[in-house]
């Protein structure tokens, strides 16, 4: 393990990574039922087998990203992505959706893989994300932690904050309560929760005493911090609702489970027989790409400057590996019948318990092999817990708006851009297209066009494209 991950060369052990990696799991542990219950279902596939379906690729593209990559990074189906795909590729017609079964959508997403390998291997995407600005790559990082962070206080319950989704472009089948989807609410209800309500404490009470339980830890140097505070709030949901738990549920019956195996290999080439079809399909193929792509880069630079994992220009060295992780794994996906693999944000809680290797990322694949057999025992532990944990890495990573050029408002004001619109609109590709294009507008503007690359020029018109023509 030593010789094979490098861990003294980079400054971790074995017992630090199997910490992390089990942090890491335990933070992205809600998506197992999330993703296959809320969006693989409503595509058209049966939980059960969404759920195998889900794991089994998640494990594959984690062990890609341990033993190829050697980072300390889980990967799996985006939540943002499945939602493109159960509320806009899979719904009907009739409900402002494209129509297509899962067998056309997944079919999408296998040329997608494909197209991912091939910009993968001639590190094109690696490009890319070289290309950003010093000072935009650290408003990306500061925008993410504020994006993890709000996440945290909405799942504990804190708040439900969040801005009113456009029902009639991205979330059709929730016309009557666009917000429903993530349990958020009209921006004019802002509100702080009860901590006491009706003569007991609330579970979001909780959630503020996991917070300063895991900031007093990590203030006395406590090695696992994270997991501990995790761990204590998952305890204190099994307390009688009087006192304020019963936010934690034990399993019912047995915890061992045989998974449902998925159907395999569900294409549909029927799209390909008129011109409508395939330019349908181009534009499935295109938002899939796009998201995909800007998703990955952007999780990649945070966690990346979490991790000190960047070198002195702002550049991920590993990052064409990880690039190959997600585009093998998304192959995987359209194979097994899940939704388009990504690099996962809640690897910062395993990078900020100082998981440095793919050790890390290889004790987040064993976590959800065991997954696949003791479900109900993973799947107990509690949102409430968990948000302590996204609150904090939020803290870690505001630290690097230190480093935004300040005194060079063309470099600063893409920054902020980025930093403000990724929790505001919950889209880490949004921050990153308003960012690159404000980069690229204020350098022409001022006259500094040596400074802007082109491959940011480009990508700044495609970025304004799609937000004038593409809503989703």
């Amino acid at each position: 393990m030593e010789r094979f991950f490098n861990l003294k060369g980079r400054g971790t052990t074995v017992a630090t990574e199997v910490l992390a990696g089990t942090t890491t799991f335990i933070s992205m542990a809600y998506v197992i039922s999330l993703i296959p219950n809320a969006f693989l279902k409503v595509a058209g596939i049966a939980p059960a087998q969404g759920f195998t379906a889900f794991v089994v690729c998640a494990i594959l593209s984690t062990l890609i990203g341990a033993f190829y990559a050697n980072l300390p990074i889980a990967f799996a189906s985006g939540i943002g992505l499945s939602a493109f795909f159960a509320f806009t590729v899979c719904a009907p017609a009739n409900q402002g959706g494209m129509g297509y079964t899962i067998q056309v959508a997944l079919t999408a997403l296998l040329l997608e893989g494909i197209v991912f390998i091939f910009l993968s291997a001639m590190k094109v995407r690696e490009a890319f994300m070289d290309a950003i600005p010093f000072s935009l790559k650290k408003g990306i990082s500061v925008g993410i932690g504020l994006f993890i962070a709000i996440i945290g206080f909405v799942d504990s319950g804190v708040t439900q904050v969040g801005l009113k989704f456009d029902a009639d472009t991205i979330f059709p089948v929730l016309k009557n309560d666009p917000s429903a989807l993530f349990g958020l609410h009209d921006v004019n209800n802002l509100f702080i929760a009860k901590f006491w309500d009706h003569g007991h404490l609330t579970p979001a009470f909780w959630s503020v005493v996991g917070l300063f339980l895991i900031a007093v830890l990590v203030a006395k140097r406590v090695k696992g911090a994270i997991l501990l505070g995790i761990l204590a709030i998952t305890l204190v949901g099994l307390l009688p609702v009087s006192w304020g738990g019963g936010f934690t549920h034990l399993p019912k019956g047995t915890l061992f489970q045989i998974p449902s195996w998925p159907k395999m290999f569900q294409y549909d080439w029927s799209w390909t027989k008129s011109l409508g079809g395939m330019l349908n399909i181009f534009i499935i193929l295109f938002t899939l790409l796009f998201v995909d792509m800007f998703d990955t880069i952007g999780t990649l630079m945070g966690i990346g400057a979490q991790g000190k994992l960047l070198d002195k220009e702002g550049k991920f060295p590993g990052a064409s590996k990880a690039f190959m992780a997600d585009a093998v794994g998304t192959t995987f996906a359209s194979m097994f019948g899940t939704t388009a693999i990504t690099a996962y944000i809640e690897s910062a809680s395993g990078v900020a318990e100082g998981g440095k290797t793919g050790l890390t990322a290889l004790v987040v694949a064993g976590w959800l092999a065991l997954a696949l057999f003791l479900s109900p025992l993973f799947l107990m532990v509690p949102l409430q817990a968990t948000a302590p944990a996204l609150m904090m890495i939020g803290f870690f990573m505001l630290s690097e708006i230190k480093e935004i050029r300040f005194d060079d408002v063309t470099d600063a004001i893409p920054a902020y851009l980025a930093v403000i619109v990724m929790p505001f609109t919950f889209s880490i590709v949004n921050g990153i297209a308003l960012g690159m294009i404000a980069y690229t507008v204020l350098k022409a503007a001022t006259g500094r066009f040596k400074e802007i690359n082109p491959i940011i020029l480009v990508l700044s018109v495609i970025f304004l494209l799609k937000l004038l023509f593409l809503s989703a």
